[in-house]
């Protein structure tokens, strides 16, 4: 049985060496309901630092200079590193790494470059259990893309000056950010904010 962590949002990150791919990713995921991309990189070095502070539900991998067993492993090393976290890799027509992948870690899926991106918005949201519109208990929400990701990351415990620093934005952006959140959600308080996003599975305790 596969390793499931159920959330009302699936927050995504990218790994792509190719910036096409990068543009392809953002295109399908930036505009698809109750999935947050947090953002790309085109390399596993960068992408360390972007993980652990935003700490995405869910990491897309896509190494078009590496080969199956390069995949394989860097996948692994995802896996092992952010234990709740799901690795999507995306792999060439034709290779032989899927069934391994699957049989190694059970947060680990994979999918064929040239699907469709239906099926990998699928993928995205089955990865992390997903409900549908008409399962899920969060309000609806105009919140964009960006004031998503500042709401996630005062729920973590970032102070303003930090969540300007992973974002590169300005500190009286994050604070323009905050506070058209609470005006949209109708809350008063940080207190308020740690609590919408635990309630509504933007982020998880344990």
């Amino acid at each position: 049985m596969r390793e499931k962590h159920s959330f009302d949002k699936a927050f995504v990150f990218v790994i792509s060496d190719c910036s096409p791919a990068r543009w392809g990713f953002h295109a399908v995921l930036g505009q698809t309901a109750g999935v947050i991309l947090l953002g790309e990189v085109n390399d596993l070095d960068t992408a360390h630092e972007k993980l652990a502070a935003l700490q995405p539900n869910v990491t897309i991998l896509h190494l078009t200079q590496a080969n199956d067993s390069e995949r394989l492993q860097a996948a692994q090393d995802l896996a092992q590193t952010y234990d709740k976290m799901h690795i999507l890799v995306c792999l060439p027509t034709g290779s032989a790494a899927e069934p391994a992948l699957i049989q190694r870690n059970p947060r680990i899926d994979t999918f064929i470059c040239d699907e469709q991106p239906e099926h990998l918005v699928e993928i995205v949201k089955t990865a992390v259990s997903l409900p549908s519109a008409s399962d899920s208990q969060s309000p609806e929400t105009n919140l964009t893309t960006r004031e998503w990701e500042v709401l996630r990351l005062i729920a973590m415990g970032y102070p303003n000056r930090q969540i300007a620093q992973m974002l590169t934005i300005s500190v009286r952006t994050v604070e323009a950010h905050r506070y058209n959140i609470q005006q949209k959600l109708g809350l008063q308080s940080n207190a308020d904010l740690i609590k919408y996003a635990i309630r509504y599975g933007v982020i998880k305790l344990g």
